[in-house]
């Protein structure tokens, strides 16, 4: 909709309530209503909406505080009108602060109590749509709740065919100090976002019935409305004080551009993009190329931490298993990457308005948003290479494969479904629901889970624990070298995880990746520092490998909060991570739990840990930035009260018994058939040995 027009804003009396600025690029158009045809009235006039108001009996816009409404039949307190239009003024004001991409809105030229509002939808179901819509506002606002009339036909279940509209079902408890228009206009524009969101009595009852029984049918309704929002663009109401311009400089442009609009809406069954969080609609545009390049240049940084993995995995084993762990690491990536391809993001991302899993673009048909794919393969790869370390130096390779293709098609798709997709049920409980900005619950809790399940279904390594004190044995690494380049490898890529989760850089993002940047340095650095002196404190030593593990666990604490927290919650968040680290670790070896890498401790306990931050140290500033839309739901120690905490405390707790749930039922049945451990001897002897034709280092004697 980029080429279409925008629309010119008569407002020649009153200079204080001037256009919005004009963020999406939009061509300036002249027009050719001159502004003699924009004059006040001083007489009640109709809307274009057809509500009368008698706008007479209330100051207009362009009057000074100090007129007088001498209107008979007015009851209404001068002093409460005039306190009612500075607030409105106020929050007219606000609104161009808040800045909705998209939305122009500007009060009538004869009262600012009638607001004139035209809304471009460029993705999802309504793209392409050019919708107008009014805003009257009663003469207690803010007291009472104002109310709406579409002046553009939309098939939707929420709008009447006439227009009519009902806002009391979503506020139904409005108050002064609660909402504002802004509210009101967010609001619409969800629900032309996500219309299967709002379960409300619906106005159009043919819409609410085909959007919950015949999708495809609904979608050709609905692009049947989209054409017709375009060819009527033109058509302005009456005493409107949005007015689109008649002539173009280059009339045949304008033509060649809305037939090639309104062609690409007949393929709008094909063509609906996927949001996540913010707005990513992959066009032809250079601006859709820019935010095209980041996301895939994080998704690269993202899977060059599979190195990173690799070497700090083959490093903290022996000699005589490091074959093993780098051919695990092998197989996680081709063989969880073929799955992901094939069924795995069709269950994760798949259109369906299912709550619990998609069922669509399998092998990627029918879907060409093939940038947002990449990202997200990458995220899947990283999730089950988690596992891989819990596991280490003990179990078959077949295992592996067994347990890669699980979470590959089943464990990590439905966890992403809940929590990312639109659809997800997760995602739309509450306000704003479960928020894991790069996925700290989705990613690092997900493959910190089935790790621990497993570790803790398959034993631990022979000899890691005294037989009869049950004190745990050390069984150390044989390259500190290797383990901890390895570290610094992961901490490179994640700023792939945390920066490319914005999925572009334009509309303001890129100060959402800085943002992201910096609070995850401060958080992993903070987590690195406080493990440091704590082994230090008790020990007397300062600790490499427990050094990189809290490093590695502050990383993971901030990525499902860096984008929405301050940099001195990042701090707090780091440090509290290292404690989260260092006791889940101390516990498990209390438990006789063998985690050689400590995977459990890193990804499920400091995963769980950041995402029960975001309900603690999320501002709604930042928070409202990442939603694109205001939101009373924020951190605790904001001032957001506990809805947010509550949520987040929900997510991890029903993705850890899913994660717990199936992966046990998966390990059981493995050991149940002899398929998930080596036999002692060959435990004993080293799995390279046995299994993958010899030592990783033949010229020298095993470890």
């Amino acid at each position: 909709m980029n080429d279409i027009t925008t629309p010119i804003f008569h407002n020649e009396n009153d200079n204080t309530l001037a256009r919005p600025q004009n963020t999406q690029n939009e061509p300036i158009v002249p027009t050719t209503t001159s502004s003699s045809t924009t004059t006040s009235t001083s007489t009640s006039t109709t809307s274009a909406t057809g509500n009368s108001n008698n706008t007479n009996n209330r100051n207009s816009l362009n009057s000074s505080t100090g007129s007088n409404n001498s209107s008979s039949g007015n009851t209404t307190n001068e002093t409460t009108i005039e306190s009612t239009k500075l607030r409105l003024l106020f929050e007219y004001e606000k609104l161009k602060e808040i800045n909705l991409r998209g939305l122009y809105v500007i009060p009538s030229l004869n009262s600012i109590f009638e607001w004139h509002n035209v809304l471009f939808i460029r993705n999802r179901v309504y793209r392409s749509s050019v919708i107008r819509f009014l805003i009257i506002i009663p003469d207690d606002y803010p007291n009472s709740c104002p109310s709406v009339k579409f002046q553009t036909p939309v098939f939707h279940p929420l709008v009447g065919m006439d227009g009519e509209f009902e806002l009391q079902h979503h506020f139904p408890d409005w108050k002064a100090e609660k909402y504002m228009i802004p509210h009101i206009l967010c609001y619409i524009k969800n629900i032309f976002h996500n219309p299967e969101k709002f379960d409300y009595p619906p106005l159009n009852p043919e819409a609410a019935k085909l959007l919950k029984e015949d999708y495809e049918e609904f979608l050709r309704k609905v692009s049947h409305f989209v054409k017709l929002s375009i060819q009527n663009v033109y058509e302005n109401p009456q005493f409107s004080s949005i007015v689109f311009a008649q002539e173009w400089k280059d009339k045949t442009q304008f033509e060649n551009t809305k037939n090639n609009v309104l062609k690409r809406d007949t393929t709008v069954l094909g063509k609906i993009r996927q949001m996540e969080y913010l707005d990513f609609s992959p066009s032809d545009s250079f601006q859709a190329a820019v935010d095209d390049s980041w996301v895939l240049s994080a998704t690269f940084l993202v899977f060059f931490t599979q190195a990173g993995y690799c070497m700090l995995e083959a490093g903290v084993v022996r000699a005589k298993n490091a074959k093993s762990i780098i051919i695990k690491s092998i197989i996680d990536t081709a063989f969880g990457s073929l799955i992901f391809w094939a069924v795995g993001f069709a269950f994760a991302f798949g259109h369906n308005n299912n709550p619990f899993l998609g069922t669509s673009h399998f092998f990627l048909i029918r879907y060409d948003n093939l940038a947002f794919f990449a990202f997200q393969w990458a995220f899947s790869t990283t999730s089950i290479t988690i596992v891989s370390g819990s596991l280490a130096e003990r179990v078959h390779i077949n295992s592996c494969l067994i347990y890669t293709v699980v979470m590959s098609a089943i464990i990590y798709p439905i966890t992403a479904h809940w929590v990312w997709s639109k659809d997800g049920w997760l995602r739309l409980i509450g306000t704003n629901g479960i928020v894991d900005f790069a996925g700290g619950v989705v990613v690092h809790m997900v493959g910190g889970a089935v790790g621990l399940m497993g570790t803790y279904i398959v034993g631990p390594r022979i000899g890691r624990f005294d037989s009869e004190s049950g004190k745990p044995k050390p069984l150390p690494g044989h390259s500190i070298t290797l383990s901890t380049l390895g570290a610094f490898i992961i901490w490179y890529g994640f700023y792939g995880y945390n920066t490319g989760s914005t999925l572009g850089i334009s509309m303001g993002r890129m100060a959402i990746a800085s943002r992201s940047a910096v609070t995850m340095t401060i958080s992993a650095t903070a987590s690195c520092a406080t493990t440091l002196m704590v082994i230090k404190l008790f020990s007397g030593k300062y600790d490499v490998n427990k050094s990189v593990n809290g490093l590695l666990g502050g990383l993971v604490s901030a990525s499902a909060s860096c984008s929405m927290v301050d940099p001195w919650a990042g701090f707090v968040i780091g440090c509290v991570s290292s404690f989260v680290y260092l006791g889940t670790s101390k516990l498990l070896l209390k438990l006789r739990i063998d985690d050689p890498l400590d995977s459990a401790p890193i990804h499920f306990s400091c995963g769980m840990w950041g995402a029960i931050s975001v309900g603690l140290f999320a501002t709604q500033n930042d928070l409202e930035k990442l939603l694109v839309r205001p939101t009373n739901s924020y951190g605790l120690f904001y001032g957001g009260g506990v809805e947010q905490l509550g949520v987040q405390l929900l997510g991890v707790v029903c993705v850890a018994l899913w994660c717990f749930l199936i992966s046990g039922i998966l390990f059981v049945l493995m050991k149940r058939f002899n398929l998930l451990r080596i036999d002692p001897t060959r435990e004993l002897m080293g799995i390279d040995m046995d299994q993958h034709g010899g030592p990783a280092y033949p010229n020298f004697q095993n470890i």
